[in-house]
């Protein structure tokens, strides 16, 4: 009995995606063959690491990825000794919580590049068995901060309103009192000439209320 075909890794997702503009940051990108489980062989894309998600595109000067690959999941990355037809080209074994994905990249240096940039943004560290030069090494270090601050839950400060309450007290028009709401109609009838509206405090101090007075004839 023929058994299934094993099933890509769910975070591998294939679909026309967002245009290039509106993806994270990105900290690294070039060509790199990949092969999923399911695929019968390897497809070179342009693979641009933004945030921690590589996104592929048919070549580098497409706009809309075709696939995308979530690091979320991130179980190791280990180098696979293998030569390729290619005998330039590095091997590399990503494995995910939910699968594994073969890597070909073009050269030794750029395998351990993306080795450190993936480890970067996948566990926020650069590991010391990189075989890079220091300045690389300290770009590295550069990506994890930044990734770090991307990742902090975006807060918006926002001042109390009784603050803000405050701040618009020096621009108040001449119609404003600070006065009780019975108060307020008091004034009014007494001094029709002044008009027959008044801007007081709410009842919390932390808002405007508006109290009207009308005449009526007969």
């Amino acid at each position: 009995m023929a058994t299934p075909a094993a099933t890509p890794p769910s975070k591998t997702k294939q679909r026309r995606g967002r245009m290039r503009a509106q993806l994270p940051h990105c900290y690294h990108e070039g060509y790199l063959e990949k092969r999923s489980p399911n695929d019968r062989v390897s497809r070179r894309l342009w693979t641009c690491l933004c945030g921690n998600t590589l996104f592929f595109f048919n070549n580098s000067k497409d706009s809309n990825y075709v696939e995308k690959l979530e690091l979320s999941g991130f179980v190791s990355l280990t180098d696979d000794n293998n030569r390729d037809r290619n005998l330039e080209a590095r091997r590399l074994n990503l494995r995910l919580k939910d699968g594994e994905v073969k890597l070909i990249v073009p050269t030794l240096e750029a395998r351990e590049l993306w080795k450190g940039f993936i480890y970067a943004v996948a566990e926020l560290s650069v590991p010391s068995s990189l075989n890079l030069l220091p300045g690389q090494l300290h770009l590295l270090r550069e990506v994890v901060q930044k990734e770090r601050e991307r990742r902090k839950p975006l807060t918006i400060a926002q001042e109390p309103a009784s603050n803000i309450y405050l701040s618009l007290l020096g621009d108040m028009p001449t119609c404003y009192r600070k006065v009780s709401r019975t108060e307020a109609m008091i004034l009014l009838q007494r001094h029709p000439d002044c008009g027959n509206l008044l801007l007081r405090p709410g009842s919390d101090d932390s808002w405007l209320a508006m109290t009207t007075y009308q005449y009526l004839n007969g």
